[in-house]
């Protein structure tokens, strides 16, 4: 990756308006969960909300510092998901910005939409992340078990709410 230039304003240029690329950067900055903490617009649900030409533009902002060691950046960043301890609550997220994405497929560094850049090779990380939770490709019945027992509760609690404020 380190051998592969990257023109970081071309790239703010070209891509700024693709879809494809502000989802793969909320779900990237979002999967961070000590980024999400000192980051308002990276947190939920913000980050769905956000309009994309703002988290293109702060996401920007961190990256523009970090695209002549992109490569380093990547693993450094991945080394600091803390996935073993993501609660049933962040997986459900993340699993709802997958399906932001445009679900699985678009999860694939090769797909269409890719835009043969930065947020390609974030999708390279992202794609080894997302297996690693069981949120693509085969699912693993731990993880599984934090997002539905999660959603579980979130449900009944939701339940709860709507029939006592129904009577």
């Amino acid at each position: 990756m380190e051998d592969i230039p990257c023109d970081f304003s071309d790239w703010q240029d070209t891509e700024a308006e693709n879809e494809w690329v502000i989802r793969t950067l909320k779900l990237f900055y979002f999967c961070q969960q000590d980024f999400v903490a000192q980051n308002v617009w990276a947190q939920w649900p913000r980050i769905v909300h956000c309009k994309d030409d703002t988290v293109f533009e702060l996401a920007g902002e961190v990256l523009e510092d970090q695209v002549e060691t992109l490569d380093e950046y990547l693993q450094e960043k991945c080394g600091e998901m803390n996935l073993e301890t993501m609660s049933g609550e962040n997986l459900a997220r993340i699993e709802c910005l997958v399906k932001h994405i445009g679900g699985p497929s678009q999860c694939d560094p090769h797909c269409d939409s890719v835009d043969s850049s930065i947020c390609q090779f974030m999708m390279f990380v992202l794609a080894d992340v997302l297996k690693h939770l069981g949120l693509i490709g085969n699912s693993i019945p731990s993880q599984q078990f934090k997002i539905l027992n999660y959603k579980r509760k979130f449900f009944a609690e939701s339940e709860a709410s709507l029939k006592k404020n129904l009577g």
